[in-house]
């Protein structure tokens, strides 16, 4: 028997699972650090280029005529399954969210945040018209909304912040 290789072998093993653990270890440290930020701060998280997930969900449920509650739901119904996965993509691809901060946001995990992304892709990119329309609307209506809507907000109502 060659214990010299069986030795070798087992010291690389026990390196590659070193380094895994501590990536593992550094990941966990980084959501723990923005699950503190979100619990000091709730508002400050969700905000995105002054477009928050907020008006992004007000937006994709005016548009698929889903109310905030069945949106955040567990069902899954077509029409709510469909409008989570607009909001994904739209918030991961035109607002450059995070998957996690979304999946944070929907009470969903980073997964299903990337599959809804990968699925209102995948039927934009073949041509589905209902689809396509919808993400029209939701384009125009996120397009209308100004740069600076939370200082209008504000001067507005400095209240609501």
């Amino acid at each position: 028997m060659n214990y010299q290789a069986d030795l070798f072998t087992l010291k690389a093993q026990h390196s590659r699972m070193k380094a895994r653990y501590e990536a593992l270890l550094r990941k966990k440290d980084q959501e723990i650090e923005m699950l503190r930020n979100l619990i000091i701060n709730p508002t400050r998280i969700a905000k995105v280029e002054d477009k928050t997930l907020d008006n992004l969900m007000k937006i994709v449920c005016d548009v698929l005529n889903v109310l905030p509650s069945e949106f955040f739901s567990k069902c899954r119904r077509q029409e709510y399954v469909l409008a989570r996965f607009f909001f994904c993509y739209f918030a991961n691809v035109y607002m450059k969210e995070a998957t996690t901060k979304i999946g944070l946001y929907i009470n969903r995990d980073h997964s299903t945040v990337i599959h809804g992304r990968n699925m209102i892709g995948d039927l934009l990119h073949i041509g589905a018209k209902y689809e396509i329309q919808l993400y029209k609307q939701i384009e125009q209506r996120l397009n209308a909304i100004p740069d600076n809507y939370n200082e209008e907000v504000l001067r507005i109502n400095p209240h609501l912040c």
